[in-house]
């Protein structure tokens, strides 16, 4: 229920007041609650900014058609410090191999090129071990930009736990948590200490039973699913 106070100083339109009020108060009314209704947009659209900004555990980088950084967050900002998956220079972003550095720069050309709704993943190779994880890489529409989210490097236990939770075994969630990593089978064959043909036949067993197509699939869907739960 509306409710108006109305203060009269005994002057001459005092007599006129509630007719003007009842006839102007309907758009008055609906001015009020659009200026609170936008209020409140803006409002949540700051919110949303703030929890990709400083909250979520992903890396987001806004770069420009030669690879620079425009934009990045907290967590994306953190990754650039850390040097080990990309970093800055004058000419735009460089990975640890010149390999990478120039299929992340074909993939920018891709995206900016096909525009709008393409969407290419990446799995670069972290400096100093043999982990990779995986980087999506979306046009902006409507201006030269391209959108990197980078996933953060998830515990290979948690890795492990939510792989059972999909519905593997123990020892298939361990083989699981290996492919996640990237690593050719003979090298996760050693480490798990099984022969390769051992693991091969678990992989494919891995694959099936999470109705994946490709290890880089399972990779990214686990990769995703561990490093953002941690936030």
């Amino acid at each position: 229920m509306d409710a108006i106070a109305l203060r009269l100083e005994g002057g001459a339109h005092d007599p006129h007041c509630d007719g003007i009020i009842a006839a102007i108060w309907p758009m008055l009314r609906e001015d009020c609650l659009e200026e609170l209704s936008g209020r409140k947009e803006a409002a949540a659209a700051d919110a949303l900014l703030w929890m990709i900004s400083k909250r979520i555990q992903a890396g987001v980088l806004v770069l420009d058609e030669r690879g620079r950084v425009v934009r990045a967050n907290a967590a994306g900002a953190e990754i650039l410090r850390e040097g080990r998956l990309l970093r800055e220079a004058a000419d735009g972003l460089h990975c640890p191999t010149p390999n990478e550095t120039r299929a992340l720069r074909h993939a920018l050309k891709e995206c900016l090129t096909q525009g709008a709704d393409t969407e290419m993943i990446l799995f670069l190779e972290r400096d100093g071990d043999c982990g990779r994880l995986p980087v999506s890489l979306s046009s902006y529409p409507g201006e030269d930009l391209v959108v990197a989210l980078i996933a953060r490097e998830p515990d290979p236990k948690r890795v492990e736990m939510i792989a059972q939770k999909m519905g593997l075994t123990p020892v298939e969630a361990r083989v699981a948590a290996l492919m996640q990593l990237g690593i050719p089978n003979r090298q996760a064959a050693y480490i798990a200490g099984v022969k390769e043909q051992t693991f091969n036949t678990y992989s494919k067993r891995v694959l099936a039973k999470l109705n994946m197509s490709s290890r880089a699939e399972m990779a990214h869907m686990l990769t995703w699913q561990a490093g953002m739960g941690r936030a």
